[in-house]
């Protein structure tokens, strides 16, 4: 061999391999590291993301909440006046017609009310069963609570999809305040009670 080509082999095999040199495990290390960069960015855009979703989600159930409760103050709040009718489905209709002061007394009532008041009203039976007609109002006044007062009060029974028209409660007023009717079927524990504001002061 020749002293130019024992050179060149000794040069070469001075040379460390590629995969060892300084630049080469700088452009790996750099790769790597932006690799994990990119991940974690990532996975923090990812975890706003769903951080934003549950914020919206929450906001909006609040709103619905807002929304609902709104309603069912409004549903709490409404109320009827003489002439409405009022419907609790698949019980009764009942209507006031009328509510008015008379002089008409029973003499054998020991209780002596200030004034007594009588209301008239109709009813349709909305159920397939006979329905009575007995106690559906209640009178307040000034949020007291009056008593029924025995004069020709209304108790009748009627049929599936029939009609009492005229139908008489007697209440004793004392003292004075607005004047409220508490409505409801009779003997109906799940009804609503509905609330007609009469107009007599």
């Amino acid at each position: 061999m020749t002293t130019s080509r024992k050179a060149l082999y000794s040069k070469r095999k001075k040379q460390k391999p590629f995969y060892k040199s300084k630049w080469f495990i700088i452009v790996c290390a750099l790769v790597i590291i932006g690799g994990i960069g990119s991940q974690l960015a990532k996975d923090k855009q990812k975890d706003t993301s769903s951080k934003t979703e549950t914020v919206q989600k929450d906001n909006q159930k609040d709103t619905t909440k807002v929304e609902n409760t709104t309603t069912t103050t409004m549903a709490a709040k409404k109320s009827y006046k003489i002439g409405d009718t009022i419907t609790f489905e698949g019980v009764a209709e009942i209507t006031i017609k009328s509510a008015e002061f008379t002089d008409q007394r029973n003499q054998f009532d020991k209780s002596n009310p200030e004034r007594v008041l009588k209301v008239i009203y109709d009813v349709k039976n909305l159920s397939d069963k006979d329905y009575l007609v007995s106690s559906e109002l209640s009178l307040y006044v000034g949020s007291k609570k009056m008593e029924s007062y025995p004069n020709e009060n209304t108790i009748q029974n009627i049929s599936s999809g029939r009609i009492f028209e005229n139908a008489i409660s007697h209440f004793g007023v004392n003292g004075s305040g607005s004047f409220e009717l508490e409505v409801v079927p009779s003997f109906s524990f799940n009804a609503k009670k509905q609330i007609v504001l009469l107009d007599l002061n």
